[in-house]
This record gives structure tokens, sequence and C-alpha cells, in this order.
């Protein structure tokens, strides 16, 4: 559209800027490396909440309801176990990934998750754990694409 104005520079810095936070993810679990860290998790929130404000603000690809739900989980904040969260899945919103102390933080998960439905009028569903992730299924080196399909 001719008559709008596109944010370019802001897409354009954001998957850099993410990969950035990447990296400094990464080297905090290398340091934490398996052990508990208040600080680190602190941090790492940190890299979350910027994830979050990058995609949600300066992209505009966010969502009201994902958003109120990082606002609510930054008002409860480390000292009960919640670190930071970002949006995350398909994008655009539904669905929230939270950094927490699961042992400290189930009091201010069922206050965020009450909050959010007085406020929205929206039931939210809480999904906690983890997973094994690409460790479960290997990871898979493709190589370079050779008449359209990538070598294995």
């Amino acid at each position: 559209d001719p008559a709008s104005t596109y944010n370019v520079r802001a897409c354009t810095e954001h998957p850099i800027l993410e990969n950035n936070r990447v990296r400094e993810m990464l080297a905090l679990m290398q340091i934490a490396d398996g052990e508990e860290d208040a600080a680190l998790r602190v941090e790492a929130g940190r890299l979350l909440l910027e994830s979050h404000a990058s995609y949600s603000d300066r992209l505009d690809l966010g969502a009201p309801e994902t958003d109120e739900i990082v606002k609510l989980v930054l008002a409860e904040g480390p000292e009960n176990g919640l670190y930071g969260g970002r949006i995350t899945g398909g994008g655009s919103g539904g669905t929230v990934c939270v950094l927490c102390d699961l042992e400290r933080s189930e009091a201010a998960l069922t206050r965020v998750l009450a909050e959010y439905e007085k406020r929205t009028g929206l039931v939210p569903r809480l999904i906690a754990g983890t997973s094994p992730g690409a460790l479960q299924f290997r990871v898979r080196h493709l190589g370079a694409l050779q008449d359209g399909a990538a070598q294995a």
C-alpha cells in the first residue's frame, strides 16, 4: 500500500538481534552447566522478555492476549519464581513460554491465570514441564541441495 509506512529497519534487525539473544541464552546455559543459578535465570528471563518485545512491539506481530500474559508474568517477577516469557508457537498469539522455577512459582502462576481470565474473559491453559526435544529424535544434518532436494 503506497499510503502505508513500513518499518523495514525493525523487520531487518529482529532476526539479527534474535540470533544474538539465542547465542546469549546458549552461553548462559553453558555457564550454568545444569546447576541451579537464580542470577542466570534472571538473565535468561530478560532475554525472553526482549525477544517478546521485539516480536510484539517492533514487528507488530504479537497479540494483545500474549502481551497480557507476559505483563502478568513480569509483574510477579523472579521473587515469585517467574523470570520471563515470550510468545511462541505458530506466532500471532496463542502460546507463551514462561521461564519459571516450578518449585516456587505455583502460586504466582495460579495468580497469573486467574488475573488473565478476569481481564480477558478467556480461560487459559497451563502446560508445565519439558521434553527431550531434539534429543529424542536426534539431530539430522542436511547437506547441500541437489536437484531441489536436501541430501542427508
